[in-house]
């Protein structure tokens, strides 16, 4: 019998960091996948950190994810962002 993990086009083995982990890091994101949660949309980001590597970042943050869809209506990856927390928002430039 097959099993479910022989299944499904996302890759499950790499673990998406929260936004809170690059806080402060001069980023840039190449690409994002936008998907439907419970309490509204949120992304998972393909960002290049510091010393090169490539990882999977989430946030559900209304802000970010607002200029994230912006950002692919325009066509416009990569960017470059750096993301700081301002009271319960988080804010990026």
């Amino acid at each position: 019998m097959a099993r479910l993990g022989d299944y499904g086009l996302k890759d499950r083995e790499s673990e998406a960091l929260r936004i809170d982990d690059i806080e402060g890091q001069e980023v840039i994101i190449q690409g994002v996948d936008v998907l439907e949660g419970q309490y509204g949309d949120f992304c998972i980001m393909s960002v290049v950190v510091e010393g090169g590597e490539i990882v999977k970042v989430m946030s559900g943050g209304m802000f970010v994810v607002d200029a994230l869809k912006d950002a692919i209506a325009k066509e416009a990856f990569p960017v470059e962002a750096k993301f700081y927390k301002r009271g319960r928002a988080w804010i990026f430039d």
